[in-house]
């Protein structure tokens, strides 16, 4: 389906113009088949105008969800993925929500996106604080085994694999 105002293609179900947001004449979707309810009568220019608002305030988090992935999978080793791919499948669940018009269902996506991506930007901290903590350990153990060595105290016993 072309929009009337862009001439941009759009989903034959859209309700909404995916460039514009230009509201699109009754498509196939607004014909009842068989077994499927009456259409609902068509909304006032507030009722749109109020959707319109609400799918505009409605964030997706994609980009912060793509970087998240991109960090997780690069600093964990996978440990932080799961979840970080869970937010990036929940952001594009709603910007496809945004795009057929249906706030209520992009709002309740969107929240499971921010809390997955919570979730895993907790674990990517949690990684990068570990790996930091380990860095900073064997340069501690590093530096003290050669003092060791340069000072000439140090002893490796072979037989029993001992550092004393």
């Amino acid at each position: 389906m072309f929009c009337p105002k862009c001439n941009s293609v759009n989903s034959d179900y859209a309700k909404f113009c995916s460039s514009c947001g230009e509201p699109l004449p009754a498509g196939k979707a607004a014909r009842p088949g068989p077994g499927q309810p009456e259409a609902r009568p068509e909304k006032t220019a507030e009722e749109i105008e109020e959707i319109r608002d609400r799918l505009a305030q409605t964030p997706t988090y994609l980009v912060q969800n793509i970087l998240l992935t991109v960090f997780s999978v690069i600093c964990c080793l996978w440990l932080g993925a799961p979840t970080s791919i869970a937010a990036l499948v929940f952001s594009g669940i709603t910007q496809g929500a945004i795009n057929r018009g249906e706030p209520s269902r992009a709002a309740e996506n969107s929240r499971l996106a921010r809390i997955f991506m919570w979730i895993s930007f907790g674990i990517l901290i949690a990684c990068v604080l570990f790996i930091l903590i380990s860095i900073i350990a064997g340069f501690s153990l590093f530096t003290q085994m050669m003092d060791r060595i340069i000072s000439g105290d140090f002893n490796f016993d072979f037989d029993n694999s001992m550092w004393y």
